[in-house]
């Protein structure tokens, strides 16, 4: 058998599950927000939003730091290394008692993790088509055929009409 947590270190896992689920929850709560904001195509929301965004970005990034301490003090210990699947192992090194509740708490986490990858597709798509409208707007507002060549503004051919405008201003 293998040395289960020390009362501390469980403490330490459990806190750090908790606060790893709180955020990932204030993720999605902002990629739900984004999500609205994309299908309106408000951009000055847009642009408020991801920029109201940086203090949780900020949060994640110290929670990540914190991760790989813990991965590194407690968890590598027990032959636990970050990646796939070390976190449904955690329950194998607490004790009985406390198995439910660590075990309940990485299934959240897990979920959580699938609904933002979720959200994360969906924004990047819905992205991607109010791009490839912008781009056929161009394309009309300029009467460039799809796949006609035009230059860039160094004078490069390209097919890319959007290419055209001057972004530098």
């Amino acid at each position: 058998m293998t040395e289960a947590f020390t009362t501390p270190e469980l403490r330490l896992v459990e806190a750090w599950l908790d606060e790893e689920l709180a955020l990932q929850d204030a993720l999605i709560a902002r990629l739900e927000e984004l999500q609205g904001l994309l299908v309106k195509s408000d951009l000055a929301a847009l642009e408020t939003h991801l920029v109201g965004s940086s203090d949780l970005l900020t949060q994640m990034e110290d929670i990540d730091r914190r991760r790989r301490k813990i991965f590194q003090g407690v968890l590598s210990r027990r032959g636990l290394m970050p990646g796939k699947g070390s976190l449904k192992r955690l329950a194998d090194f607490a004790a009985p008692a406390d198995r439910g509740a660590l075990t309940t708490r990485v299934g959240a986490l897990d979920a959580a993790a699938r609904r933002v990858r979720l959200l994360n597709n969906r924004n990047g798509m819905l992205a991607r088509s109010a791009l490839e409208l912008t781009e056929d707007f161009v394309r009309r507002l300029f009467l460039v055929p799809a796949g006609a060549q035009t230059y860039d503004p160094r004078g490069r051919k390209t097919t890319r009409p959007e290419m055209i405008l001057d972004r530098s201003l």
